[in-house]
């Protein structure tokens, strides 16, 4: 039901241009697009760590409210029921130049072991054989704060 309401404050809402891209030269793997709708604005978040890759969407929000964050499960490959999950919150507050970003992650691990299946591929071992306990992602459990510059004016 939330999907829809997003979707309905999207076709009421007039759009101010195209996704603004944020970087942080501080952290190396970070990047946020930021789309704004009217007054408010919906964010992606994309981070690498070095060794696993995420990526959270907010809920549609005002500029100094706490907002709800998802992240994307899968219960079957490829990609069979899609669903957003619960991710944490996040806030921003726009600067000239750039915005702060204050977050509060909690992302579960994935295992094979939570599928129910057809499995993709990352969940068969070496020989070839299923193997449920291959973890596909990594949980991450961060609290922080991001200064991020704009990327392109």
């Amino acid at each position: 039901m939330r999907y829809l309401i997003v979707l309905a404050a999207f076709a009421l809402l007039p759009l101010s241009g195209a996704a603004q891209q944020y970087y942080s030269p501080d952290e190396p793997g970070h990047g946020v697009a930021v789309q704004r709708v009217g007054e408010a604005y919906t964010l992606q978040w994309f981070f690498h760590d070095g060794q696993s890759t995420g990526w959270v969407v907010s809920d549609l929000c005002l500029p100094g409210e706490v907002c709800e964050a998802f992240t994307v499960d899968a219960v079957a490959f490829p990609a069979a029921q899609a669903a957003l999950v619960d991710a944490g919150a996040v806030e921003v507050l726009f600067t000239d130049g750039g915005l702060e970003m204050t977050y509060d992650i909690d992302i579960p691990a994935l295992r094979c072991s939570d599928l129910p299946g057809p499995l993709p591929p990352g969940c068969y071992n070496n020989d070839g054989e299923r193997d449920r306990s291959i973890e596909l992602r990594k949980g991450l459990q961060e609290s922080g704060e991001l200064i991020l510059e704009v990327l392109v004016e």
